[in-house]
């Protein structure tokens, strides 16, 4: 089995439900572990209708988070992990702004005067983008989050599946039914409706497509990796 990371698409349509507990749910989907998962959202595309109002409430939500030393009282988001992963999201991040993309920053420093001593990143949004650009197509793997706009579904599906990973994506609108037919059309191991998280149950498969990896693991696809097929038929 191997698992080789992924570019997670979230896919918000025209009428997707956008109350508190929604954005919070998708704000956990990208700065779970300051970003540091493989699953977590890397890209979010909104159905134009509806594109200023999830900046603007993700903004808001990002706002709010509070970073800082994991052992400090109320710290919701830690630092990347070492420097060099550090000074590649940083890169990515000033890339984009000189490319001419907008960046938004946001959260509370719990303590401003470490800052420099850790490798903190303050939660990012990123906008005026396009599918080619490197923040889109790169798995950033820390705090910071592109979001573009799409016109209708076709061209949405073509979007996420618009990449060399295939690991998680997720569809968050009321039609359940619609979500479904979607997520047969994503490349993707794994689709989520109205959330991106983990799975609660650990005994389901965890697959990949193309560069997300290869094969299956956990319970009966683990141990049936393992066994001949013969033994199977028994």
């Amino acid at each position: 089995y191997m698992e080789l990371g992924g570019n997670d698409a979230a896919i918000l349509l025209a009428d997707a439900n956008l109350d508190d507990d929604a954005v919070k749910r998708l704000r956990f989907g990208v700065l779970r572990a300051a970003g540091q998962v493989c699953s977590a959202i890397k890209r979010i595309y909104v159905h134009e209708s509806r594109y200023e109002e999830v900046v603007g409430k993700l903004t808001k939500e990002f706002s709010r988070i509070r970073v800082g030393n994991g052992i400090q009282p109320d710290v919701e988001m830690g630092p990347l992990n070492n420097k060099s992963q550090y000074d590649y999201v940083n890169s990515l991040i000033k890339r984009a702004a000189d490319a001419g993309a907008h960046v938004i920053t946001g959260g509370i420093q719990i303590d401003p005067e470490s800052w420099e001593q850790g490798y903190f990143i303050a939660p990012t949004i990123i906008t005026g983008v396009e599918q080619t650009s490197e923040i889109v197509r790169a798995e950033q793997f820390g705090p910071v989050i592109p979001i573009l706009p799409f016109s209708d579904v076709d061209e949405v599906v073509r979007l996420a599946n618009d990449s060399e990973f295939g690991l998680r994506a997720s569809v968050w609108t009321e039609d359940e039914a619609l979500a479904v037919k979607l997520a047969d059309r994503l490349e993707a191991g794994a689709v989520f409706h109205n959330n991106h998280t983990v799975f609660q149950d650990l005994h389901l498969d965890f697959p990949g497509l193309k560069e997300s990896g290869l094969s299956r693991e956990t319970r009966h696809c683990g141990l049936e990796y393992f066994a001949d097929s013969y033994g199977l038929a028994n």
